[in-house]
């Protein structure tokens, strides 16, 4: 038998030979397929006498292979009770690290947050993620983002009415918006955080999920992290290690909600120093022109030559 699943109920297998993936499986990208059973759920398994390639534990220790070696390996999670008999070790889960983790934004999808993560040593199974606050983002970065938000504000807001107030552009979803025009977010009843949710394994160091549900989100004000687990017990980040969560870089591609944008009247009124200096800009630059033009004008006079009185006519 190459591999056993028991999901929410209760199997018993004796004498029964389980295959250890060839050297082909064991090459392929997908570290899952080392592990020969999985057990999720509200699950019970009892193992009578299994062998392993043929092999009882005391034939393998026999043959020069070590504890490590001779192990019963098999996927589970914190539900799921394995009772196995005779000496055989169950084979502990590889711990997953994370490098990357990127969420696209688009609100105008059904599936608005398309997730990608880089690390190494994930497990399909029961592989899980866990969203957390990371910290809120300082006045500094804030601004920083208003800035580089600039150029985004007309696609939001393409038409200037008056000095004090621009037209907005309406969404899908009528949301509410503040006396400064910006939307509320996030809404009331949205989705708390920390949450957890599964994702599929593309290959033993690539891993992608989506979201519907991006109420939750709320990068104008918060930076978040990301953890990840191949049995939904130990969470590790960064270089596999516990509560060091790699901070979740964030894109928008459509989503008003999620940018920072400086205040309308401050724009409104930026723009107004802007003009008014450059009129007295302006106004200086006329002014000097004209005293440089006096300036001009008199040293050239005192550059005209003078007749002496004895050369000058009656």
């Amino acid at each position: 038998m190459d591999a056993i699943k028991i999901e929410n109920s209760k199997a018993t297998v004796k004498n029964v030979t389980f295959n250890n993936p060839s050297s082909e499986d064991e090459s392929n990208e997908s570290i899952g397929s080392q592990f020969m059973n999985i057990c999720i759920g509200d699950s019970e398994i009892q193992i009578i006498d299994p062998n392993v390639d043929d092999q009882t534990h005391e034939e393998c220790i026999a043959s020069g292979h070590t504890e490590n070696e001779c192990q019963f390996k098999v996927i589970y999670d914190n539900q799921c009770q394995i009772v196995i008999s005779v000496v055989w070790i169950i084979a502990g889960h590889p711990i997953p690290f994370l490098s990357k983790a990127v969420v696209v934004v688009n609100t105008s999808n059904k599936e608005s947050l398309n997730f990608s993560l880089e690390g190494d040593q994930m497990i399909q199974a029961i592989f899980t993620v866990k969203i957390v606050e990371l910290r809120e983002k300082t006045q500094e970065e804030i601004k920083q983002e208003q800035k580089d938000n600039k150029e985004l504000w007309g696609k939001y807001h393409p038409q200037e009415i008056n000095s004090q107030f621009h037209s907005i552009s309406k969404n899908d979803e009528e949301l509410p918006r503040d006396e400064d025009g910006f939307i509320i977010w996030p809404v009331e009843g949205h989705t708390s955080v920390p949450f957890k949710v599964n994702a599929e394994i593309q290959q033993r160091n690539k891993a992608t999920f989506i979201m519907k549900d991006y109420s939750w989100l709320d990068s104008r004000k918060y930076w978040y992290g990301v953890h990840i687990s191949n049995n939904g017990i130990i969470f590790s980040g960064k270089q596999g290690l516990e509560n060091e969560p790699v901070q979740l870089e964030v894109i928008v591609e459509e989503g008003e909600q999620f940018l920072n944008f400086e205040n309308i009247a401050e724009q409104d009124q930026s723009g107004k120093d802007d003009e008014s200096q450059q009129e007295e800009s302006g106004v200086e630059d006329k002014t000097q022109q004209e005293e440089s033009g006096v300036e001009d004008k008199t040293q050239q006079e005192d550059q005209i030559p003078q007749i002496s009185e004895k050369y000058r006519f009656p």
